[in-house]
């Protein structure tokens, strides 16, 4: 045992020196740092809390700094959340004997002791596993989380002796596990879930009926391994009233914990009471020793899984062997060259800090992927958006299992093609439950990310792909005897697209809503037999406008449906003219693109005068104008864009809308329920910032991209509410409500991915498509040196900048100078080399 003895003493040790070394080289943000290996370290935070997740698979362990603990698989919840200081479903303690009575310190963090005094905490979050250590002037004790590839959690509980003397603790674990697919409790809950102990295994049974047809069984079971100390004592039990010491009793209130044992060991518990797992573990610990016991955690759907489950549960040896070649998994994959990478160095002004900047883009990079593999975004569903976009930055490194995903997205689509907004992994046999809102942007997303999907990898081998549909019956779904390739999904989603394009404006209805989701009362109809009116999205018509060009490049590479590729030619057309009659404003010589209108255009949003009678500007509308490049057809000139931008810029960065919707608004839907300066309502929406700053690149506006990354970026910040070494939601910014800085949600959120896009489509002008690459050189670099590698198809692509003081810029190919700043590199070079480098030298 002595490796993982030295694994702890050793993270003491680091965290120790960075706070002992503070520096702004390992300060994020609100006492959170990154230590010398990279690995994030968090104090106490007083204005958020911070999160990582853990698993395989899509199976999710959420350990937050706070101490709180949820475990998930999709819908199906082994342990539930516990926001904001809620009694947590699942803790460790140690309890330190002071004369005859016994004094419980929480190990994680969540039910602390109010009188406990002169403690440290310390959560360390490595990409392997999660770390909560607990320090007090005899003991370092803690417990280190671990999920297994194959879907087991383990807890790994310790506690070491610092005194000379000997010292009589305890270590104890209190579960209230769920096992079912539901997100949380009520009345019915205990009912039907019990627990059962017999030699360190206790097992649970939580039996559901999903529906009518679908019966499940499901189990869990908590294996305990006593690996290192001399135990004295244990008790257990499966009643949390028992744990507790009444059934109103709470875990920091636990009479059980005070007294150091479990004077009624309760067995089996189901119906009357909460069934859990339970025990306290008495010790006699002589100076300088260590105690360590293990928890394995797993489940199963029927008991012929279960069974063998049981009888194959990993030990603690198995678990550290299988932690520390997951180790060296990541040290390679995050080195290989395959991977993509960012470096920074000596920021202009120094307004950021590029050893902060370049491990941020790496736990970025992390979040991306994680989330875009994910079987839910942390509550029941994925939406198909966010699943897309994410997965459209992770293709650059991990195109295998992002090609997986693609595929299952399109198996949840209705065969006309319209995909649903949510939808989730259903159980075995189960129907799954989607989130049917007819948000017309979702069929935009998936094209885009195929299309980029073939750009970097060439493998068109995916079209061919045989997949089904859910149709949509009675407000449900339900499984198509239909299956199709993937090519005809992609037909199928265009052919609804087009069929929601209004006949009169030549562009694409809102129907629900779009991108901007609380915006969703523009497809309202005043006709009670119809759904949905002609009220139109021109950010999603926009979108559509892009997905034709895409669709008609993969249909020409492929030699087929010249008829479709005709369609698309026309339909991009009738949308250019939809756009310059019906998108394009213009007042007092200053032009506008609206962000849409209403039904029969009776109002107006991001117009001169819309609806409430104010001139509003919108991000999104203005951003793929220029994104789509519509702006190529110059309806509008740079600076309307540009003093569009202007007047969307605030404290954070571009803000969705300008000014924001109040109360009284009326046609715009839900959104005037959010409060000025929050989500959709007129706050920094980083996913629509980082949409904006795409904009402000392509229109050769670097410096003004620059400032709006800077902005945005959370560990420039005075103030977070989420996680800092990720990417959060938005920034809220509401003086007279108090609100500077607050952010929403962090990990499931657009921001992440749109920031790495930004990046290499921005910063460093990388565009792969279907033909090769093309790299446009900007005119200006924020830093000293920077760099960006990625691969495509086969060929790793560099593009660094330097700054040398030289008289004039050289630009060099493969180490050759060049004088072209539009580079396109054709796939047949591609073909012919692995690496290709670009440097720009000033």
């Amino acid at each position: 045992m002595k490796n993982f003895e030295q694994e702890i003493l050793q993270l003491l040790k680091d965290i120790k020196i960075t706070l002992k070394n503070k520096s702004e080289d390992n300060y994020i943000l609100e006492n959170t740092y990154f230590l010398k290996n990279g690995n994030v370290l968090s104090l106490e935070r007083k204005n958020g809390v911070s999160r990582f997740p853990y698993g395989h698979d899509g199976f999710t362990l959420w350990a937050y700094s706070s101490g709180y603990i949820s475990i998930n698989e999709s819908t199906f919840y082994l342990v539930l959340p516990s926001p904001e200081g809620r009694e947590p479903y699942l803790a460790f303690f140690l309890g330190e004997d002071k004369k005859g009575k016994y004094f419980p310190y929480s190990i994680l963090g969540g039910a602390k002791n109010p009188e406990e005094k002169n403690i440290k905490r310390y959560t360390v979050y490595s990409k392997e596993c999660v770390y909560y250590l607990l320090e007090t002037s005899s003991f370092l004790s803690g417990c280190r989380i671990y999920v297994t590839e194959d879907k087991k959690v383990s807890f790994t509980v310790f506690c070491k002796n610092k005194t000379n003397k000997l010292k009589h603790i305890y270590l104890s674990s209190y579960m209230n596990c769920l096992f079912k697919y539901a997100n949380g409790e009520c009345m019915e809950t205990k009912w039907f879930k019990k627990c059962s102990y017999n030699n360190d295994i206790f097992s649970f049974e939580s039996p559901e009926d999903i529906d009518r047809h679908t019966h499940i069984d499901n189990y869990g079971i908590v294996k305990r391994e006593f690996v290192l100390g001399n135990l004295s004592l244990s008790t257990n039990t499966t009643s949390k009233k028992e744990f507790n010491g009444s059934l109103e009793n709470s875990l920091v209130n636990s009479i059980s914990l005070k007294e150091g044992t479990l004077k009624k060991q309760k067995k089996s518990t189901l119906f009357t009471d909460t069934a859990i797992e339970g025990d306290i573990n008495q010790y006699n610990l002589n100076s300088k020793e260590w105690v360590i016991i293990n928890y394995v955690m797993a489940y199963a759907h029927n008991l012929d899984e279960y069974t063998c489950i049981k009888n194959n549960l990993p030990n603690f040896q198995n678990i550290e062997e299988q932690k520390n070649k997951e180790v060296d998994f990541n040290k390679n994959k995050y080195s290989s060259t395959d991977m993509l990478n960012f470096e920074f160095e000596g920021w202009k002004d120094k307004k950021v800090n590029t050893t902060i900047f370049n491990q941020f883009l790496k736990y970025v990079i992390y979040q991306t992927e994680y989330c875009g593999l994910a079987k839910n975004s942390g509550a029941m569903f994925l939406g198909v958006r966010d699943v897309m976009q994410q997965v459209e930055a992770a293709l650059i490194w991990n195109p295998k299992a992002c090609r997986r995903k693609i595929l299952e997205v399109l198996s949840f689509i209705d065969s006309s093609g319209n995909p649903p907004r949510q939808y989730s992994i259903p159980p075995k046999n189960g129907v799954p439950l989607m989130d049917l809102r007819d948000f017309i942007d979702q069929g935009v997303w998936i094209i885009s990310t195929i299309y980029t999907y073939l750009s970097y990898t060439k493998d068109y081998s995916i079209l061919e792909e045989k997949i089904g549909y859910y149709d949509r019956k009675n407000d449900g779904v339900v499984l198509s005897s239909r299956i199709d390739s993937v090519l005809d999904h992609m037909i199928q989603i265009m052919n609804y697209l087009i069929e929601h394009i209004d006949n009169d404006t030549n562009c694409l209805r809102a129907m629900y809503g779009d991108w901007n989701d609380a915006l969703d009362g523009l497809g309202i109809s005043s006709d009670p037999k119809e759904k949905y009116g002609n009220g139109v999205s021109i950010m999603a018509t926009l979108q559509l406008y892009s997905n034709l060009q895409q669709m008609i490049e993969i249909l020409e590479k492929l030699h087929v449906k010249e008829d479709l590729v005709e369609l698309y030619k026309e339909k991009r057309e009738l949308i250019k003219k939809g756009v310059k009659d019906n998108a394009v404003v213009e007042k007092d010589g200053i032009k506008k693109i609206v962000h849409g209108w209403g039904e029969n255009q009776s109002y107006y949003v991001g117009s001169f005068c819309d609806v409430d009678n104010k001139s509003r500007s919108s991000l999104t509308a203005n951003a793929f104008y220029v994104i789509s490049k519509m702006n190529e057809e110059n309806y509008l000139d740079k600076n309307d864009l540009l003093l569009a931008f202007s007047n969307l810029d605030s404290k954070y960065g571009f803000k969705t809308f300008e000014p924001y919707f109040e109360k009284n608004c009326k046609g715009v839907g839900r959104i005037i329920n959010l409060p000025k300066g929050t989500a959709e309502n007129g706050a920094t929406y980083i996913h629509g910032t980082l949409f904006g700053i795409l904009a402000c690149f392509y229109l050769n506006e670097e410096k003004m991209a620059y400032d709006q990354l800077e902005k945005i970026l959370p560990f420039t910040h005075d103030i977070l509410t989420t996680t800092p070494c990720v990417m959060p939601n938005s920034y809220s910014y509401n003086v007279e409500e108090g609100m500077d800085g607050e952010s929403m949600s962090d990990w499931y959120t657009g921001s992440a991915n749109t920031l790495i896009k930004t990046l290499i489509k921005g910063s460093f002008g990388i565009e792969p498509n279907l033909n090769g690459v093309n790299i446009n050189i900007k005119n200006y670099y924020p830093s000293e040196k920077c760099r960006c590698s990625l691969k495509v198809n086969n060929t790793i692509i560099v593009v660094s900048y330097r700054k040398e003081n030289l008289i004039e810029r050289n630009i060099l190919l493969n180490g050759k100078k060049i004088e072209k700043n539009n580079i396109f590199i054709g796939d047949d070079m591609l073909d012919k080399t692995n690496k290709i480098s670009i440097e720009i030298v000033e």
